[in-house]
């Protein structure tokens, strides 16, 4: 099941795809990709700062699918 949801995510037509894909050379941030990545940053009366992705639900799924793949190789 979660394979199908990776391969699903991982196809081109996903704007986080096409959005890692544009930016995989920069070497800086740049205004582009803070509002292509960055759905808003939030700073705090304690100067602590918070930044919510866009695509965040992806970049997790994605991460838990390599977590889990990593412990079924190493089993």
């Amino acid at each position: 099941m979660q394979k199908h949801r990776l391969d699903t995510m991982l196809t081109p037509q996903n704007p986080w795809i096409t959005a890692l894909k544009k930016f995989k050379k920069n070497k800086a941030i740049t205004g582009e990709m803070i509002s292509e990545l960055i759905e808003r940053v939030e700073i705090f009366s304690d100067q602590s700062v918070s930044i919510c992705f866009r695509y965040r639900d992806e970049f997790e799924s994605l991460l838990s699918f390599i977590e889990a793949e990593s412990e079924v190789r190493v089993s």
